[in-house]
């Protein structure tokens, strides 16, 4: 068995259950900051389309949620 720990047990120790990409700047950061501290970190930005939730390289008009997952071994 591995230990593992999860963005969302970060998020949660942290009280945030969700990210408001909008309101970024309040905390003094953006985007482009948070998105790349989670794939330095080892996630994969996915948005839902075509049924399935598929991997993405930022935030778009067309989509309004987004999963992060933690990449496999093989970087996926």
């Amino acid at each position: 068995m591995v230990a593992m720990r999860t963005l969302d047990g970060s998020c949660e120790s942290a009280g945030i259950g969700q990210v408001d990409f909008v309101n970024l700047s309040r905390f003094g950061t953006d985007t482009a900051d948070l998105l790349s501290w989670l794939a330095d970190h080892g996630y994969a930005m996915r948005a839902w389309r075509h049924g399935a939730w598929e991997r993405v390289s930022g935030v778009s008009p067309a989509h309004r949620n987004y999963l992060f997952t933690a990449k496999g071994p093989a970087g996926r």
